[in-house]
């Protein structure tokens, strides 16, 4: 928290920049203040960044008695905090994406329950209606027997669909494999247009 422990970094980042101070240069300012409260004669500071905020402070000192940090020791110090900046944005965007994953695999899941628990209440009222229209296919004749058969080749189709639903899992999973199979294109056009053809010619298309 703010204020606790040495104050030092909190002044640094507060100024919002590198710092690089020492006692012997006998200035006037807090920040040698506080280092002097500390015992040490000289620091180095680098504001450590991430995504274009700051978010912490590296900082080294050295006792009285030592040699003044240099240039070079400046300069390898902010080259250390933009390492350590990139590493903790990098330690929180894997954070992050690995939360929206884990939200991505539940709503997945969620996903997946809601097909299952669809297509099995599908079946049932898609059974009778199949039931009926293949009992009133064997009775009607004519035009009235050709829309029936309409009927019972797309439930049929409907009903072949809800197993593929039903199987999405199996596929996910990589217990079942899906193989597709080369289809004409004229025999897909030709049931198009028989499905359609009575609807079409009760509108006079």
């Amino acid at each position: 928290p703010r204020g606790a422990g040495w104050p030092i970094p909190w002044m640094v980042l507060d100024q919002g920049e590198d710092v690089s101070i020492s006692t012997q240069d006998q200035a006037d300012d807090p920040f040698h203040e506080a280092l002097a409260q500390a015992g040490a004669e000289s620091l180095i500071a680098s504001v450590l960044m991430a995504q274009g905020r700051p978010i912490g402070v590296l900082c080294v000192a050295r006792a009285p008695g030592g040699d003044a940090f240099s240039l070079s020791d400046a300069e390898m110090l902010a080259i250390l905090g933009g390492q350590a900046g990139i590493a903790v944005s990098n330690a929180r965007l894997f954070g992050e994406i690995q939360n929206s994953y884990d939200e991505l695999k539940k709503l997945d899941h969620m996903k997946g329950e809601f097909i299952n628990i669809a297509a099995h209440e599908l079946r049932t009222p898609l059974a009778i209606l199949m039931g009926y229209a293949s009992i009133l296919e064997d009775e009607a004749t004519g035009e009235t027997r050709e829309r029936i058969e309409i009927v019972v080749r797309n439930a049929v189709r409907l009903r072949s669909l809800m197993d593929d639903m039903l199987n999405l899992r199996y596929l996910e999973s990589g217990e079942s494999i899906y193989n597709p199979e080369p289809a004409e294109f004229n025999d897909i056009a030709e049931s198009v247009l028989s499905d359609m053809l009575p609807l079409a010619r009760d509108k006079s298309l």
